[in-house]
């Protein structure tokens, strides 16, 4: 499965702040470093899980990295950009 690259999930976040700044709330996406100490707790085990607001998906590489499903994630997107790319790149994902 082709991940986004960090250049270009930076990019497509950056512009979609642009155009929506009080939507995104942020300049810069959350980087691999938070995502992963977020997500510590986080395994297989742990059920279901909701993401809000997963944005280019660095949260929801670090879920699947700490071995979630994708068919245990649900991601609840507001950017339609970025709801489209995340469906494409889980697409077991609701």
């Amino acid at each position: 499965m082709k991940q986004c690259t960090t250049t270009n999930a930076s990019l497509s976040f950056f512009l979609a702040w642009a155009r929506n700044p009080l939507l995104v709330a942020s300049v810069l996406p959350s980087g691999s470093a938070l995502a992963g100490l977020i997500t510590s707790e986080i395994s297989r085990e742990t059920g279901p899980v909701i993401e809000l607001g997963p944005g280019t998906g660095v949260f929801t590489r670090a879920l699947i990295a700490r071995g979630v499903k994708q068919e245990d994630l649900t991601l609840i997107e507001s950017m339609p950009e970025f709801a489209a790319a995340l469906s494409i790149h889980y697409p077991q994902a609701q």
